[in-house]
């Protein structure tokens, strides 16, 4: 009898050894499998970041692109309209003087036509360049079209308009192009508006008549708009 006894709780004994092996083992599979979940946790954290690090400089690149020009990587004509109409709005509350240029290079296309649109490109770049570091920091310069650059220039003196932007013509007329193997003398005609209504539309099409009257009249020249009688 009493070695029936000790047979039952052996076998008794067994089992429970073998539901604590089970457990065991369903506990070291568990732990591995937790292990490897942390593993695929960080890489996927890490894949993150770098999803999220990817994003925001494309999404940098893609606001760079839609405000500058591809050339010359100034303000693009958009992004100008946008920026300097913004900007009169809060010129107009401080009641400060604002006026806008248009320029263009003279005899532009003959460059083009003469040496070919590679040395046309890298003309813009260059001038781009040079009125860029003669402008203020905190004025409007972009490319408009073509040969055609604009500028809004904000809080600025009436009296000193003039020989502002005689110093950017200057800048442009004055400067020997040395580009590959050659050496050019490019100017420029310019058209100045102030903006007294604080309407970037009006500005334009007054320093585009006025640029029109530089280039109609000699070229290489600064013209500034006028107000006829009754404007």
């Amino acid at each position: 009898m009493l070695e029936g006894l000790e047979r039952i709780e052996l076998e008794e004994l067994k089992l429970v050894k073998e539901k604590y092996d089970i457990v065991i083992k369903d506990y070291s599979k568990q732990l591995v499998i937790n292990k490897e979940l942390e593993v695929k946790n960080d890489v996927l954290n890490e894949q993150a970041i770098d999803f999220e690090t990817k994003y925001s400089s494309y999404l940098k690149d893609l606001e760079k692109v839609a405000r500058a020009d591809p050339l010359t990587g100034i303000y693009n004509r958009r992004f100008f309209m946008e920026l300097a109409s913004n900007s009169l709005i809060r010129s107009e509350r401080s009641k400060e003087n604002c006026f806008i240029i248009m320029f263009d290079l003279d005899k532009f296309k003959l460059i083009n036509d003469t040496y070919g649109h590679h040395i046309g490109d890298k003309v813009l770049i260059e001038t781009t360049s040079r009125i860029k570091k003669t402008v203020r920091p905190y004025d409007f310069f972009a490319r408009y079209g073509g040969e055609e650059f604009i500028i809004l220039l904000v809080n600025s003196q009436v009296s000193e308009i003039y020989n502002i932007v005689e110093r950017l013509r200057m800048t442009i007329g004055d400067y020997k192009y040395k580009i590959d193997d050659l050496e050019l003398q490019i100017t420029a005609s310019f058209g100045v508006a102030a903006t007294s209504e604080y309407n970037l539309d009006l500005g334009i099409k007054r320093a585009d008549e006025a640029l029109y009257e530089a280039k109609e009249t000699g070229r290489n020249k600064t013209i500034i708009y006028e107000a006829k009688r009754g404007e």
